[in-house]
This record gives structure tokens, C-alpha cells and sequence, in this order.
């Protein structure tokens, strides 16, 4: 899908390269709230259906402040516009510390800790103004999802890529005068599950549901 987005923003380049007429460039500054419900399976079984396993299941919320720039290409003859957008922060997610073992009854308790990064959030979307200053929002995004693990029992995460729908609602104020505008916007995102493996040692499975995340964000941008 990466190939995909990649072709999209080239197209989105040429389009807006024709004198540039018809481009929005902008920054967004806003809010974030992240859901999300985790489910752990640890076990010392490698194919993860041994006699002795580990089951935590674990929900939680977190928000986080972000910021993202877009270009977009507005078509003259309908009020419609195509836009790409790449949040700049790295998002955090809380550690969670999770204890575990012993085995079979022996040995000693050991403590894992596990934190992800969101990165290389981008972004295609589809916007349409509606009456009184309103507009619709629809879009596809994509992130990178970076385990930060600290895993007593060897075992460790690979990085996972994850893909989302985007919906939203806006107000935007346009001051033609100077060619400039501005945006109040809220989304939310229902992002894939997302299943990992552990790559060494004991058997661990991590698997995300029920994703989602929210924003509310002010934009300021330019129209040439």
C-alpha cells in the first residue's frame, strides 16, 4: 500500500506543479487521544499451545500532542480537494510493566516492560466543503509501529505496519485577501488489528483490537 501512496503523491505533484494553481500548503497543531486493547500470550511452548502459558489482556487510553503538514490540490470546478498529510511527532504510548513465571512452578518471577512508537504517520484524504463553512473528510493512513521492549525472558518484538480509515468534520475561514485560511477540525481513525510474533527465545504473541484514535487539531494554510 506504501507503493500506492507513493504514486498518489506523485500524482498529486504533478497536478499541483501546473502553475500551481489550486494548491493548499499548510500546518496543523492539535490533540490526540489513542484506545486501544492489548492481549499477551506468553508461553514456554513455541508454537504457543504448551501446558504452561501466561494470558494478560489489558486495555488502556492515552493522548498526546501532535502536529502535521499537508498539501493539498482543490479542483476549480468542484468543491473537492485531494490532500496528503505526514504527522511529524513521534507518538508514545504509556510502558506497561508486566510481571511473569514462573514456569511450571519454578524459578522466579520476572518483569517485562513494553512501550510502542507510532512513526511515519502519513496520510491521503478527500475533502468536501459543504454549506455554512463546513467540510467532509475521508482518508487512508499509515504508520509504522515500533516496539520499545525490555524482556526478561529474551524474547523481543519486530517493528509491524499498520493501516487505518480516517472520517472527519471542519470549519474552515478563508481570508481571500491575503490567500490564507484556517481550520478547526475533528477526526477519528479505526486502525487494523495488529498480531506480532516474538522473534527469539520463549513463545510471545502480542495482539492489538479495537484501535482507535482521535483528533482535534487548529490549521493554518496557504492558497495559491
Amino acid at each position: 500500500m506504501r507503493k500506492l501512496i507513493s504514486a498518489i503523491i506523485f500524482g498529486l505533484f504533478l497536478m499541483s506543479t501546473q502553475t500551481f494553481a489550486g494548491v493548499n500548503v499548510g500546518a496543523q497543531l492539535g490533540k490526540a487521544a489513542f484506545y486501544g486493547e492489548g492481549r499477551e500470550t506468553l508461553s514456554n511452548n513455541q508454537g504457543g499451545t504448551g501446558s504452561t502459558s501466561v494470558v494478560t489482556t489489558e486495555a488502556g487510553a492515552f493522548t498526546d500532542s501532535i502536529s502535521a503538514i499537508f498539501i493539498e490540490y482543490a479542483f476549480e470546478e468542484a468543491p473537492i480537494a485531494l490532500g496528503i498529510e505526514r504527522v511529524i511527532d513521534t507518538i508514545k504510548t504509556p510502558t506497561n510493566i508486566n510481571e511473569v513465571g514462573p514456569f511450571g512452578g519454578s524459578g522466579s518471577m520476572k518483569t517485562n516492560t513494553v512501550r510502542a512508537e507510532f512513526e511515519n504517520i502519513i496520510g491521503i484524504y478527500a475533502t468536501v466543503k459543504v454549506p455554512f463553512g463546513l467540510y467532509l473528510k475521508a482518508g487512508y493512513k499509515e504508520a509504522e509501529v515500533q516496539t520499545k521492549e525490555v524482556m526478561e525472558t529474551t524474547s523481543s518484538y519486530p517493528d509491524q505496519d499498520v493501516d487505518g480509515w480516517m472520517f472527519g468534520l471542519g470549519f474552515e475561514k478563508v481570508f481571500e485577501e491575503m490567500g490564507i485560511f484556517a481550520r478547526l477540525e475533528a477526526n477519528a481513525t479505526l486502525w487494523d488489528e495488529v498480531s506480532v510474533n516474538s522473534d527469539a527465545g520463549t513463545y510471545a504473541n502480542i495482539k492489538i483490537n479495537d484501535m482507535m484514535s482521535a483528533r482535534a487539531t487548529l490549521s493554518l494554510g496557504k492558497s495559491f
